[in-house]
């Protein structure tokens, strides 16, 4: 008796061959599934951003409606919602191009969130600090007093040469609702702004992700040109650039002397050039970029403080429809506004300042190591 298994019956020549797919063992997390489940929520995130964009224009032909003494400064509402219209349709195009690339395993994906990310929650923890520091002054304005006149339209039985003007009207229950909105803001912020941009931060910032990318994505992209925290400065410094020039734009509509439209484009467009030198010199992997990237921060720092102090908020609220006749205290709330941007403006400029120390080191990294930044 033979100690062999006996042989496999005869194949018949039309079955197929069973031709068995060798596992691929990585030698590292695959995070293909997250990449994809967080490019889908992008791309969700993107449609509600466009549908948001949408809304905007049927909000302004419906404005055109309305007759003209009843909208105060409709060009500049107006400006304002063309800029708005192409801010939001300029978001909703990147969060839907990112999301497929992240679908897709496009490695460029993860220095572009990670810095967007981090962008999202440094900003929107200076805007809860911005909004807390000016609502005592909010809760003061709407809690103390409403200015009412009374005319013969709206209060029968008075004489028809006669207004009558009632001022310091307490509102019941004004405080509480201010600082139920004020909460609410605060927890919008802190979820959609914090939380969620935190969650992409973590994810995209773990090793497993970057070798994933690389490993399914092996030809090297233009985010591979530098270590990841000097690309971070790159894209910041392309995004501000783009935001100053609209800025720019806007001064000139928006403006309330000639002087101020100079004096504020000036300002915007200069920093928009350190802008753009900035990211060209950090694309590069320039060591000059980290000198230029303080400089601009320092001068950006010091003309966004210029713009701020030489606002007036009470004017612009006016200018918008919010008047004397309708709420007090535009002056308390202005100086408070003022002082709460200027003070977040700060903060954020020390968290810069701070960044690019910390990064200096890689300013002097060598191209082998690039990769594992």
């Amino acid at each position: 008796m033979s100690n062999y298994p006996p042989p496999p019956p005869p194949r018949s020549p039309l079955e197929p061959l069973a031709y068995a797919q060798p596992a691929v063992v990585l030698p590292f997390a695959d995070k293909r599934a997250g990449l994809k489940a967080w490019g889908i929520v992008l791309i969700v995130f993107g449609t509600l951003t466009g549908c948001l964009t949408l809304m905007i224009p049927l909000g302004a032909w419906i404005l055109t409606a309305v007759p003209a003494n009843q909208v105060p400064n409709r060009g500049g509402v107006m400006v304002q919602m063309a800029f708005a219209t192409l801010m939001y349709g300029a978001a909703t195009a990147l969060l839907v191009w990112i999301g497929i690339a992240s679908i897709r395993l496009r490695r460029w994906v993860r220095p572009v969130l990670v810095t967007f990310s981090g962008l999202a929650i440094a900003s929107c923890t200076a805007g809860i600090i911005s909004l807390l520091a000016t609502a005592p002054a909010m809760t003061r304005n709407v809690n103390t007093s409403i200015r009412t006149t009374m005319t013969p339209a709206t209060m029968p039985g008075l004489p028809p040469t006669q207004n009558v003007t009632t001022i310091n009207t307490p509102i019941p229950g004004a405080a509480a609702s201010m600082w139920v909105g004020v909460l609410v803001g605060v927890g919008m912020l802190i979820v959609f702004g914090v939380v969620l941009p935190g969650a992409v931060f973590w994810f995209y910032r773990q090793d497993d992700t970057r070798l994933t990318l690389q490993f399914f994505d092996p030809p090297q992209s233009w985010s591979d040109r530098a270590p990841l925290p000097v690309i971070a400065v790159a894209l910041t410094a392309a995004l501000l650039m783009v935001l100053m020039l609209f800025g720019a734009i806007q001064q000139i509509f928006l403006a309330e002397s000639i002087r101020q439209a100079v004096v504020v484009t000036a300002i915007s467009l200069v920093i928009g050039v350190g802008m753009f030198f900035t990211a060209v010199l950090n694309f590069n992997n320039s060591p000059r970029g980290w000198v230029v990237a303080l400089i601009t921060i320092l001068l950006s720092t010091a003309g966004w403080l210029a713009i701020i102090f030489m606002t007036n908020f009470a004017a612009l609220l006016k200018s918008f429809g919010v008047t004397e006749a309708e709420a007090v205290g535009l002056t308390d709330l202005s100086s408070t506004q003022r002082i709460s941007q200027a003070v977040s403006t700060g903060l954020l400029a020390a968290a810069a300042v701070g960044y690019m120390f910390w990064c200096r080191k890689f300013y002097s990294s060598s191209s082998a190591a690039i990769l594992h930044r």
